[in-house]
């Protein structure tokens, strides 16, 4: 694995619970979050967003959306 690779990995126990969270990260990771996750404002380009930063909208996967929010 090289250290640019781009990655998604579940970062909660599976499970039952009241939230789930993935991580994302390396050189494609903007790439894949604009295929997966759409904020509430769709005019939001997650690419130009500043870190540490809260972003609410829908996680989407095919038809399927579920309430997500990205921090």
């Amino acid at each position: 694995m090289n250290h640019t690779d781009t990655i998604v990995a579940a970062a909660t126990a599976m499970g039952s619970a009241g939230i789930g969270i993935i991580r994302i990260s390396g050189t494609d990771a903007f790439a894949v979050l604009e295929k997966v996750f759409r904020p509430k404002n769709e005019k939001k380009v997650m690419s130009e967003q500043p870190g540490y930063t809260v972003h609410y909208g829908m996680a989407v996967d095919g038809d399927l959306q579920q309430p997500a929010s990205l921090y």
